[in-house]
């Protein structure tokens, strides 16, 4: 008896129910890629803010670095990608250090005012090449 009495009602809810999600669907947008658009420009703006802040910060830390008591860093040209060759003046002395990940070696070093004016000018890819040039003219003519 409990069952005839249910059996009406459970026919019934599936049109109920239809009734009720109908008008749901209607307030769906038309057009869903203006959404995707926004949040990929979003992305992107992000993105180029924080490049560009940390681009800033490194700036600004390299020109706020103070001169360590006497030592500074003439000038330095990279030979890979954890490699490089650093002109480092101490005092009145000039050091050509090789460097690293896992060392750092002095390769030579010469008094500061050695260097007439016109070897101070050039950048130390132009001095690297000519001092490099001499070395191998040295070892042509060695028997």
């Amino acid at each position: 008896m409990i069952r005839a009495l249910l059996l009406p009602v459970a026919l019934a809810t599936p049109v109920w129910a239809e009734e009720t999600q109908a008008p749901a669907a209607v307030n769906l947008p038309i057009a869903g890629g203006e959404d995707v658009i926004g949040l990929l420009g979003s992305l992107m703006l992000m993105a180029v803010l924080l490049i560009a802040g940390m681009w800033f910060l490194r700036r600004l830390r390299a020109a706020q670095a103070p001169k360590l008591s006497g030592i500074a860093v003439v000038s330095q040209i990279p030979l890979g990608v954890k490699e490089k060759l650093l002109v480092v003046q101490v005092g009145d002395q000039s050091l050509l250090v090789g460097c690293t990940p896992s060392s750092m070696q002095t390769l030579h070093s010469w008094p500061t005012a050695e260097l007439p004016e016109a070897e101070k000018s050039k950048d130390f890819a132009a001095l690297l090449k000519e001092k490099a040039g001499h070395l191998r003219e040295g070892f042509s003519h060695a028997p």
